[in-house]
């Protein structure tokens, strides 16, 4: 344990070392200049993966909806996102904005968070009361937007503040 305890304060020690260079560190520090047995040592540099994001101010008219596509288009294809998430992304896009504008107050604020393996779309309005999934019928024009972004995300969501509410879906990038 006294061994394991001593490597541990080496690492911390030399943590910002070449990682190339750390294990004739590591080794010298724990069994000295001339060890009397074969050492193997594995090292793994791991890094938190960066997240990407990206926001952006809708308009309050009815050009949000395609702003809102045509910035989660572009914005994930410059990510490399798949172009089947991109589609299913900018349909959601295009719902949650258009419920917004239709029953919320603007402004409207679109954000995308992105890792290395989801994700997240949020679209931010001023008004606090949380949407509700309706069941159209079939003959209805309207009241399906939550329904697909259900279907379409692997989760999804509200929360409220108080200057407002978010509405926000995840999708995996990797399965």
């Amino acid at each position: 344990f006294a061994g394991i305890s001593r490597l541990g304060e080496l690492v911390r020690a030399h943590a910002d070392e070449p990682l190339r260079r750390l294990p004739e560190t590591l080794v010298r520090g724990l069994v000295g200049e001339a060890p009397d047995d074969d050492v193997a040592l594995v090292l793994v540099k791991v890094e938190e993966p960066q997240e990407l994001t990206f926001t952006t101010r809708l308009a309050a008219a009815r050009t949000a909806p395609r702003e809102a596509r045509r910035a989660v288009a572009e914005q994930l294809g410059r990510w490399g996102v798949a172009d089947e998430v991109i589609e299913d992304l900018v349909l959601i896009a295009s719902e949650l904005v258009t419920n917004a504008l239709v029953h919320a107050r603007p402004p409207i604020d679109l954000r995308l968070r992105g890792t290395g393996h989801q994700v997240v779309l949020e679209v931010r309005d001023r008004a606090q009361l949380r949407p509700r999934r309706r069941r159209a019928e079939e003959s209805d024009e309207n009241g399906r937007g939550l329904n697909i972004v259900e279907v379409l995300s692997e989760s999804w969501g509200t929360r409220t503040s108080e200057s407002g509410k978010t509405v926000w879906c995840s999708m995996r990038l990797v399965d």
